[in-house]
């Protein structure tokens, strides 16, 4: 048997192990040949066998280094495609995450709120107004308002009937003007195992909203994971808090603890990394793969599909590869010189006994080089999709992080079209606009703009007010939640090509102007 230390990879990896058992049977039918032809040719094919037996030892230890090199190519390929998958998956739900934070400080300024805790506006009206903000983002199950004593107010989500709450993070909140996020069971949300939620103290209260963390996670998870993979997020200690596969073994990745590099653990290959975002977020990504596809050997033996019986057509830019398929090509030439020389001495000595040996021997060397042929194409195939694997995860990654971030910048300016309604007489509009974009700096430009298409206040490019904006089709529209997004081109907002976000304000149903928002995609 061939001595490696295969760290379990071999049930990762069951077409190796199929090649290596494969390679091991035709070394001990070659063993087999040179016996039963050393016991019948006798001293007639001695030196002849000596030489066979000499080009056995000479396969082993090729066999050895193609399953080394088998091995080795493979949990690299297989790293470097988990490390990505992992990076990337905890990397984008830890931005996400922190992003919101944005959403919920511009919620936390809004009129309205401050009305409601002085009892300025009814219940209804508030959670209309919430309900407002859930629709325009569509990422938050759950958005509330609680006073000082933890007594919810006022709630959107009807499934939902907590009327006082006794979560420790109030009390932390309290302490800090800060934005507080947590992921665990809470009493206010009794219905859900565990929520992701964050909380923000107000003058009389508290704001609270509940991320959709399902749908957040799988928006991710879909877009990465394809057959035969898992990918989990987990805590520190490897709890499991979201998975890509359901009902997955909370035991799972319980011996799981290194991080950047693999671990074999029940019999499957795990990736585990951590987010490179700085965070108080202890968490990590594991990918993990299951047993990889098996192979038909029988199927590659077969002589109708695979009539070359040598290696010459195989040609390679991969030295260490090339190397490789010679020296495989020198042990056919090797046997290849038995089988005639056998021949030739069977024939001038009438030792036909010899005939079928060398029968067995040529059918054992045509195996032994599609053997050898197949783990070298493999090698050969592995080595090429790990050139592009990466490029090709990353550039799906930038890709569809492109149209998130798009579909998110509808989402700012539908709500800031809310938010600003009753701020359009300000005489400070411009300053307004100018904290919005500190806390959104990806914006080049915020601006308001009236019925007219005129712009009355700008975040920094103060000159362009009074400008007409280049594209009027809000003024129209009937919809509060719907944006409008320009062509990626340059206009009177920017020397540079931008897209320009819309959307409408409305005053009693009627369009009044409108907001935009002016992104450098670069």
């Amino acid at each position: 048997m061939i001595n490696i230390e295969d760290n379990g990879l071999f049930e990762i990896f069951p077409a190796i192990k199929t090649i290596s058992e494969t390679f091991e049977y035709q070394n001990s039918m070659l063993n087999k040949i040179v016996l039963t032809g050393k016991i019948n040719a006798l001293e007639i094919a001695e030196n002849l066998f000596n030489f066979t037996e000499q080009t056995a030892q000479t396969f082993t230890e090729l066999q050895s280094e193609i399953v080394l090199n088998l091995l080795r190519e493979n949990q690299n390929e297989l790293f470097s495609k988990a490390k990505t998958k992992s990076q990337i998956s905890i990397d984008l739900l830890i931005k996400n995450i922190y992003l919101r934070k944005l959403d919920i400080e511009i919620l936390s300024k809004d009129s309205y709120i401050n009305k409601f805790l002085n009892n300025e506006i009814d219940k209804t009206e508030m959670a209309q107004r919430l309900k407002s903000f859930s629709d325009k983002y569509t990422i938050y199950n759950e958005i509330m308002l609680l006073d000082k004593e933890g007594n919810v107010k006022v709630n959107i989500n009807e499934e939902n009937r907590v009327r006082k709450s006794k979560d420790s993070m109030l009390e932390e909140a309290k302490k800090t003007d800060e934005i507080l996020m947590t992921y665990k069971k809470t009493d206010l949300f009794v219905k859900q195992r565990e929520s992701f939620f964050y909380i923000k103290k107000l003058d009389k209260g508290f704001l609270v909203l509940f991320l959709n963390f399902k749908d957040e996670t799988n928006r991710i998870f879909e877009s990465l994971v394809t057959d035969n993979e898992i990918i989990t997020i987990v805590d520190k200690h490897s709890n499991i808090i979201v998975s890509s596969e359901k009902g997955v073994d909370k035991s799972l990745l319980k011996g799981v603890k290194k991080t950047d590099s693999f671990v074999v653990f029940n019999n499957m290959f795990h990736v585990k990394t951590k987010s490179e975002i700085d965070t108080d977020l202890d968490w990590y990504a594991v990918t993990t793969y299951k047993r990889r596809k098996d192979i038909n050997i029988m199927a590659e033996f077969s002589e109708e599909e695979n009539s070359n019986r040598h290696l010459a057509q195989i040609h390679l830019n991969n030295k260490e590869l090339q190397k490789l398929a010679d020296d495989g090509y020198a042990i056919l030439e090797d046997l290849s010189d038995v089988i005639i020389n056998g021949e030739l001495i069977a024939a001038k000595s009438k030792q036909y006994i010899l005939i079928p040996i060398l029968d067995n021997l040529r059918e054992v060397s045509f195996r032994i080089v599609k053997l050898i042929e197949l783990s070298i194409r493999s090698l050969q195939s592995i080595i090429d999709e790990s050139l592009t694997n990466d490029v090709t995860i990353i550039s799906k990654f930038i890709n569809d992080s492109l149209m998130r971030s798009l579909y998110e910048k509808c989402n700012d300016v539908k709500w800031w079209s809310v938010y600003l309604q009753d701020k359009l007489e300000d005489q400070d509009l411009s300053n307004t606009l100018s904290q919005i974009n500190e806390l959104y700096p990806s914006y080049k430009d915020i601006f308001v703009y009236n019925s007219n298409s005129e712009i009355i206040a700008i975040s920094n490019s103060s000159s362009l007010i009074g400008t007409k904006v280049p594209h009027n089709y809000t003024l129209s529209n009937k919809d509060e939640n719907k944006c409008f997004v320009s062509n990626f081109e340059t206009n009177v907002l920017s020397d540079e090509k931008v897209y320009v976000y819309y959307a409408t304000i409305f005053k009693d149903g009627v369009a009044i102007g409108g907001v935009g928002a002016v992104y450098d995609v670069q």
